[in-house]
């Protein structure tokens, strides 16, 4: 499946009652989502990434108002890992001299600035932001059938992106589905609540094995 053609499909889909389609509508907040996306897509497809970090759901202060998983406007706006820069097609919707910071969002792309090995795509086990009743600016976890929801898109996605060998799940319950639909994959803590030193120490050791394993490969290519 292409890009576009994942985004597209993303973007038409109708989300459950309590959720928000980011990219959905004719808004110019949903297109810029969606160009932010299609964007942080094909630039991920020129690395070629062999690696997947899979998050819960879209928050409303990051994914929720940026359109891109566990990233927030200051992280936008600011750059970070080497992919968010200036010469980048990115944009928000508020104000770039007050971007909206979001602290899991911060923490992953500290984490990810503090490894050595080559940048991750990122995904969510549900792509829609789940919230409370009556409360869009209220973060909660994806219900069973959400997550079944959220597999589908997930699929679709490694698709996209083939070379992919590696899913890490994010926290407890990026795990449960992962599980549930049986996806080979690792799993760290969720840097939020206290998480944030295991989170790199797991994610640092996963990057290494992964290195290791793609030596070996290189290895018997020759």
């Amino acid at each position: 499946m292409s890009i576009e053609r994942f985004v597209t499909r993303l973007s038409r889909f109708s989300p459950p009652p309590n959720c928000i389609n980011p990219w959905r509508g004719r808004s110019a907040a949903a297109k810029l989502r969606k160009s932010n996306l299609t964007a942080y897509f094909n630039q991920m497809a020129a690395f070629s990434p062999t690696m997947l970090l899979v998050g819960e759901a879209p928050g409303y202060r990051g994914c929720g108002l940026t359109g891109i998983p566990f990233t927030s406007e200051r992280i936008l706006v600011e750059g970070a890992a080497g992919l968010f820069g200036d010469d980048s097609n990115f944009h928000i919707v508020g104000q770039e001299s007050k971007p909206i910071s979001e602290a899991s969002a911060t923490m992953v792309w500290d984490a990810l600035e503090q490894t050595t090995g080559r940048l991750p795509l990122i995904w969510n086990a549900f792509p829609f932001h789940p919230h409370h009743a009556g409360d869009k600016n209220s973060n909660r976890a994806p219900n069973r059938a959400e997550l079944e929801i959220g597999h589908m898109f997930l699929r679709n996605l490694l698709k996209s992106f083939p070379e992919i060998d590696c899913i890490v799940a994010v926290g407890n319950r990026a795990d449960q589905m992962l599980t549930r639909f049986g996806l080979v994959h690792h799993k760290v803590r969720h840097p939020s609540h206290g998480g944030k030193r295991d989170f790199v120490a797991g994610l640092s050791n996963i990057f290494i094995e992964s290195q290791h394993l793609l030596k070996e490969k290189d290895g018997e290519k020759h």
